[in-house]
């Protein structure tokens, strides 16, 4: 509860702010992940479980992370379905 709100305070921020506190991102991260290092994220492609570690973004834990991808996943990916996430980076897709 308190990454996701802490997450919802940092969404709220213009990017041109975030980007003068880039350097505030591992200090940023460490409290977020004071309370919990593992977050329930609900999205509209499905729920998964995030931890939460220098990769992790407010979108992430918000699941607004990439909503055309998450549409894709419901209308093309079937259970029982293979899905190759080529450089899944810090792999919230695969997740999905």
């Amino acid at each position: 509860m308190f990454s996701r709100t802490l997450a919802k305070l940092s969404a709220s921020l213009p990017s041109s702010v975030k980007y003068h506190l880039a350097a505030l991102k591992p200090a940023y991260i460490s409290v977020m992940g004071l309370a919990q290092r593992d977050v329930a994220v609900k999205t509209v492609a499905g729920s998964l479980r995030w931890e939460i570690d220098g990769l992790t973004s407010q979108e992430f834990l918000l699941g607004t992370y990439e909503p055309y991808m998450q549409q894709a996943f419901i209308e093309y990916v079937q259970k029982g379905d293979v899905v190759y996430d080529v450089g899944a980076h810090a792999g919230y897709h695969s997740l999905l």
